[in-house]
């Protein structure tokens, strides 16, 4: 009988586990899309290359399936239609089927039927902005292929290529920024007219709010939005915060250090890529160069051949100290010591931006440059790429040869 009760049990429980797991089904049917493109469904944990299932797209039709997690969450769709020119799109899902459709590679204009709420709110932003869309999406493919054409000089060492080069990418990037402005001025549309602020569309606030630090015209109407939101949700916008109010001094609930010019730097020791570990803080008289970045980032990899070059020029005075925010995995596979000839560390976080050294030095965008002086005292910041800026960065702050 006690034998009998247990099996019982036992079968409940297995029945109860099998029931509690939820998966997601995505379907899709994709005109004008060459046989045999490999299609990949990727959990969007921060750095975006969890493969979570693969299929071959024949005919335009492919299926995706997955485990669900505990709630509905972004993931990414991804494919190579060549082999610089990668398509990707965002889609939420939890333990539901979607169908996708489309006449085009330009992914982020497909169409998504579900009956999540996650997924009808983006359909909303969208909708409103489809052709934008389209034209950023050829945009980037300009910039993957100028990328591309840049990788191979660096490679082949011809500098006068990478220079042209390097110029056409800064063209290409006006361009889809300016892309990137059109883009969030119809979402703002959409924001002041939905009321219900939803995981959604504060994901879009986010996005849109960064506006406010070209074009200050527009921080009222952010303020507005902001306005709307309950303390908690605000202490979450913790860098739209920042961009409103400068002035003010922002604490980050989860992360109560600040980083500003004079700031004490933050300490970490990191991986290196010879199987070594290294403790920032003893690195001794020396200037050190802070650079987070990532092989994804077009401007980090921009920046390589002007490092190269402060490193030979700088090299008695200033440690330059590269902090990659990759997967393990891909930043030992795509390191060539010919062309990072400074101290290639890789981050201690488990996403890009939200922990780890990447939270602590508050990032929200790379490259991202910390000029930090002998005493270990943080003396500038720098975000963004252009030609020069680097160089620019140490001779305002005096550092010679």
């Amino acid at each position: 009988m006690k034998k009998a009760i247990l099996i019982a049990l036992l079968l409940l429980i297995s029945n109860n586990l099998f029931a509690a797991e939820k998966t997601f089904v995505i379907e899709g049917n994709i005109a004008n899309i060459p046989d045999s493109t490999v299609i990949r469904l990727y959990d969007s944990d921060g750095f975006g290359d969890i493969e979570l299932d693969i299929d071959t797209i024949i005919s335009g039709k492919f299926r995706l399936e997955a485990k669900s997690d505990t709630i509905p969450k972004k993931y990414t769709l991804s494919m190579y239609i060549l082999e610089d020119e990668r398509v990707a799109t965002l889609i939420w899902a939890y333990n539901n089927t979607t169908k996708i459709t489309g006449n085009s590679k330009y992914a982020d204009t497909w169409i998504k039927e579900s009956d999540l709420k996650e997924q009808k709110d983006e359909n909303i932003f969208i909708n409103i902005s489809k052709e934008d869309r389209k034209n950023l999406q050829m945009c980037l493919f300009q910039e993957q292929q100028i990328f591309g054409t840049y990788l191979q000089a660096m490679e082949d060492d011809d500098t006068n290529a990478m220079d042209v080069t390097a110029k056409q990418f800064k063209v290409a990037r006006n361009k889809s920024d300016s892309l990137r402005k059109t883009l969030d001025l119809n979402h703002l549309k959409v924001l002041q007219n939905t009321k219900d602020i939803s995981v959604v569309w504060l994901n879009y606030f986010s996005s849109v709010a960064y506006l406010v630090k070209d074009n200050p015209e527009y921080r009222d109407t952010i303020l507005q939005l902001y306005n709307k939101l309950n303390e908690e949700q605000k202490k979450k916008q913790i860098y739209v915060t920042k961009i409103l109010f400068p002035s003010d001094e922002v604490v980050d609930s989860e992360n109560e250090e600040n980083i500003k010019i004079g700031d004490t730097m933050i300490d970490a020791t990191l991986d290196c890529i010879d199987g070594k570990k290294y403790t920032l803080s003893d690195i001794k008289g020396k200037y050190i160069l802070l650079d987070f970045w990532s092989y994804g980032c077009g401007p980090c990899i921009l920046a390589n051949s002007e490092l190269k070059e402060i490193v030979e020029k700088y090299g008695n005075t200033l440690q330059v100290v590269g902090i990659n925010l990759d997967r393990e995995s891909s930043w030992k596979k795509f390191y060539k010591p010919d062309e990072i000839t400074w101290l290639n560390l890789r981050t201690d976080g488990t996403s890009t931006y939200s922990s780890g050294i990447s939270k602590k030095y508050r990032l929200n965008g790379i490259p991202r440059y910390f000029l930090i002086s002998p005493d270990h005292k943080i003396i500038d910041m720098q975000e963004g790429y252009a030609k020069g800026i680097i160089t620019e960065l140490l001779e305002k702050n005096g550092i010679k040869n």
